[in-house]
């Protein structure tokens, strides 16, 4: 796992995107909406500013509903960077721990015992190349690493 993960690298490439949040589902969408813009203005590649967007929006979903437990009190934190041909974006919380990477998919179980959901981590998986994650000083870091061209 990278030693700076969620931590861009402010050596190379524009300036970071950092924005604070309500674990509310209009803060998210705000967020989503101006991590949306960020990545147009630096130009990244339509396609892959809606596989990030779509990421970020289950990302920021499923910490709203299951690690902030629908407390709209608790803060969130969105970071991202591009450099080196590459989308870094990151979600911080500072609900329970709970690795996504680790996290069993839906697979296998009949639609009776798995309910609604439960196909956002597989389609989060699904629209970035990277997905890591990490407990640093009580707070959950999930990074997703979207390639957009040569370094």
């Amino acid at each position: 796992m990278p030693d700076d993960l969620g931590e861009p690298r402010r050596d190379a490439g524009p300036a970071p995107f950092r924005a604070a949040l309500k674990a509310a589902p209009s803060d998210a969408a705000r967020v989503r909406e101006e991590f949306v813009l960020f990545c147009e203005a630096l130009e990244v590649p339509s396609p892959a500013v809606d596989d990030l967007a779509l990421a970020l929006a289950e990302a920021l979903d499923n910490v709203i509903e299951h690690g902030c437990g629908g407390s709209p009190g608790e803060e969130l934190l969105v970071e991202a960077a591009v450099e080196r041909g590459r989308v870094r974006l990151t979600v911080r919380d500072r609900g329970p721990q709970f690795d996504p990477t680790t996290a069993p998919g839906p697979a296998g179980r009949t639609l009776d015992e798995r309910g609604f959901g439960g196909f956002g981590l597989r389609l989060v998986r699904s629209l970035v190349d990277e997905m890591a994650y990490e407990r640093r000083d009580g707070e959950n870091r999930l990074l997703l690493v979207k390639r957009v061209g040569e370094p």
